[in-house]
């Protein structure tokens, strides 16, 4: 059974426990962001991953023993994530250098441009 706490970042430093609820890891259980961000790992006994993660939105931290499929099933949905963030990236890169070569024909074609746009 994997020990769950939760608390905000409000200096105190005592984590409260989380109730039976069981969110993933990577949601945060006071404003349910999907980023829940790692901060920290290391295995502990009896085969549990010690983790502490914290939540960029609200600021609120987490920390306890988890098991060793939940610790992979969150690293797996954080692979996910990065894949579709740069897929997105890439996308939106390609789609600014279409859109610049467009405009940079465009303005060539009218004779726009002369050299000393290039100093």
């Amino acid at each position: 059974m994997s020990e769950r706490r939760f608390a905000r970042d409000t200096g105190s430093g005592r984590p409260e426990t989380v109730g039976s609820e069981r969110l993933p890891l990577w949601r945060c259980p006071h404003c349910s962001s999907p980023f829940v961000q790692l901060k920290k790992a290391e295995q502990s006994e009896a085969g549990y991953i010690s983790v502490e993660l914290i939540c960029p939105e609200c600021l609120g931290w987490m920390e306890g023993d988890f098991e060793t499929d939940e610790v992979a099933r969150f690293m797996r949905e954080v692979r996910s994530g990065k894949a579709e963030l740069k897929k997105i990236y890439e996308d939106l890169v390609e789609s600014n250098m279409a859109q610049m070569a467009s405009t940079f024909t465009y303005a060539l074609q009218r004779d726009l441009i002369g050299p000393d746009d290039f100093v």
